[in-house]
């Protein structure tokens, strides 16, 4: 039962839900006070963002068995190495939605809808686009987009037009540096055919552009959104710190998952809190 349970876990990928902290980002843009109320409604948006995005992990982990156990990494998944069947697959799928449905009930409207989208767009991913170049990169970082605007949703607050700009192309910068890691690390019959089909200097080529709008976005965000604060300037730094710091992990070829990466490296968790703290500082005090 216990090997189970660790199985479930570890097919739902728990640890990618820090994906999910990006909730945050629209209200603290916005100065939404952080009373009860407000705290409630936000642990339960993201709950309900995490067990839906697993529900998507699972559905694609079922799909990819057959292929995953050819890599030397993604062989170890519940799926691939056979400790999960189709039929737990349906099972924990249909119990994340419920759950989800359950604790999603008198949230917002609009978040509600986002949830949906997004939804629909990881089954299809799943399903359909991940084997189109090119496509299945956009549909990923519109997966971290939508999680920006269901934040805003929460509490109906405006989204700046800088910070989508940040949030969709600092997406497509991490997708990006994980496609060329796995495109570096891994032979043709280990990873899926999309990968083969990006040449290097391609994915080479959207990072920089990528990045370098992701800078310049957050840049003038920081000078007009909180402009009058000199913590909102600064802030610029610690981002230009922890987004540097990724790039060179893509470089070493050590970013395949984003999320790994980040948390293996102290460096990169510690100018995200430098920026939330400058953030909070300049927006709240």
């Amino acid at each position: 039962m216990r090997s189970v349970i660790k199985d479930v876990l570890s097919a739902i990928r728990v640890h990618q839900w820090t994906k999910n902290l990006l909730l945050l980002g629209a209200p603290i843009g916005a100065a939404v006070h952080p009373s009860a109320h407000n705290l409630n409604i936000l642990l339960r948006g993201f709950l309900v963002f995490s067990l839906i995005s697993s529900a998507g992990y699972v559905l694609n982990d079922w799909l990819d068995k057959e292929k995953d156990r050819t890599h030397s990494n993604k062989k170890f998944r519940p799926f691939a190495a056979q400790k999960l069947n189709g039929i737990h697959a349906i099972t924990i799928i249909a119990m994340l939605i419920m759950v989800g449905l359950v604790l999603s009930a008198g949230l917002p409207r609009f978040f509600l809808i986002w949830i949906g989208l997004y939804t629909i767009s990881t089954m299809s991913y799943s399903l359909v686009f991940k084997k189109i170049p090119v496509i299945e990169i956009l549909i990923v970082a519109f997966g971290f987009l939508i999680r920006c605007l269901a934040g805003a949703a929460l509490y109906d607050v405006y989204v700046s037009q800088w910070f989508l700009i940040v949030a969709g192309f600092g997406s497509l910068f991490l997708i990006s540096a994980k496609r060329l890691s796995e495109r570096k690390n891994y032979s043709s019959n280990e990873t899926r055919a999309v990968i083969t089909q990006y040449s290097e200097q391609f994915l080479t080529t959207v990072i920089s552009v990528s990045i370098t709008i992701t800078l310049m976005a957050y840049a003038l965000w920081a000078f007009e959104v909180v402009g009058d604060s000199a913590w909102g300037k600064l802030s610029i730094l610690p981002v230009l710190l922890g987004v540097l710091r990724y790039l060179w992990h893509s470089e070493s070829n050590d970013a395949e998952s984003p999320e790994k990466a980040i948390l293996s490296d102290p460096v990169i968790p510690i100018s995200g809190v430098m920026t939330a703290a400058l953030l909070v500082m300049a927006i709240y005090v």
